[in-house]
């Protein structure tokens, strides 16, 4: 059967990546010989039996099935290679990180669910209204995955008390505050250039900033022209404020899944002082937060960001630097 294998290929180096992008170990006995299982990394598959050397590490969750099954029989609609991504719930809009792999954007069927996933990629982003926190994974010298997070403190939208109040005479007056408070509720979402950035899905993309066809882009204050740099200065261009504002680095956050209540120009970016017009403020942490992200090359150029608040959640945070979120 030479003639419809890859052993018809002459001098050529022997293809090792072969079912399901998986790799062949065979030749590892003395004679060249070797048993040809297939490395899934959680466990080898026997081609020349059609079974699975050992148990499914997922098997407990799946009790009505084989713990040597494979993709719960159905390999025509379902496949199971080595790796765990992060992936989409499409009915119920869930998601979670699951022992499989494949590629961002593809839609597959999760053993143990009757409906459809979308594959969102190894890395992803959740901001919880205090928090934003990078998820990446790493594996061992036997391929075994491990989920890594980073936490960065960060806020969304502006202080719902700036600090105004009514003297003794009835004159309105403005004095800072010393404490902030933001406000997360759906109520507060829908309030355009005060509220936080809505509840849902949003990507970036670790590729540079393109207007028109890739506005999702990283974007850096370097390379702001000079005289765009002298009207932020001045509250004008397209970074107002400049840097005390958007920090040194920035993305426009691409809407996926969201009801943006009509609302839209959301960013993650940093700056020197709590609270934005509707955006994801990283603070100071900006810089630390983009190198995490842009020297990640595990991953693809399109990262997955969920914004997820506790219900009618609130905050108090001290007004003071951006180096750290002080809760009050």
């Amino acid at each position: 059967m030479g003639g419809v294998s890859s052993k018809a290929l002459n001098n050529t180096t022997d293809n090792k990546f072969k079912y399901n992008g998986n790799e062949i170990q065979g030749k590892e006995f003395s004679d060249g010989s070797g048993l040809d299982l297939y490395d899934f990394n959680a466990r080898s598959y026997n081609q020349q039996i059609g079974k699975f050397m050992q148990v499914d590490p997922m098997a407990g969750k799946y009790f009505s099935s084989s713990p040597y099954n494979y993709v719960d029989g159905n390999p025509i609609v379902r496949n199971d290679p080595t790796g765990e991504d992060w992936f989409r719930d499409e009915k119920t809009g869930d998601i979670k990180w699951q022992a499989i792999a494949g590629k961002q954007g593809e839609q597959v069927s999760l053993k143990g669910s009757k409906h459809t996933w979308t594959n969102l990629g190894s890395e992803f982003l959740v901001f919880s209204g205090d928090k934003l926190t990078y998820y990446t994974q790493s594996a061992d010298d036997k391929g075994n995955l491990t989920l890594n997070s980073q936490g960065f403190d960060a806020v969304s939208g502006s202080p719902s008390d700036p600090g105004s109040y009514v003297d003794k005479n009835g004159y309105l007056g403005f004095e800072p505050s010393k404490v902030f408070e933001f406000d997360f509720s759906k109520s507060r979402q829908s309030q355009a250039d005060r509220g936080p950035t809505p509840e849902g899905l949003y990507s970036i993309n670790k590729t540079q900033f393109k207007k028109g066809s890739n506005e999702s882009g990283v974007q850096y204050w370097s390379d702001v022209p000079w005289a765009k740099k002298l009207r932020a200065s001045i509250g004008a261009s397209n970074w107002p404020g400049g840097t005390d504002s958007w920090g040194e680095v920035r993305w426009k956050l691409q809407p996926e899944n969201v009801n943006t209540y009509g609302r839209n120009n959301f960013y993650l970016h940093g700056g020197t002082k709590w609270g934005s017009r509707g955006c994801i403020d990283c603070g100071n942490s900006i810089g630390t937060v983009a190198n995490a992200i842009l020297t990640n090359k595990t991953g693809n150029d399109k990262v997955y960001l969920q914004v997820i608040y506790s219900q009618d959640m609130k905050i108090r945070v001290a007004n003071g630097n951006t180096n750290q979120l002080k809760k009050q």
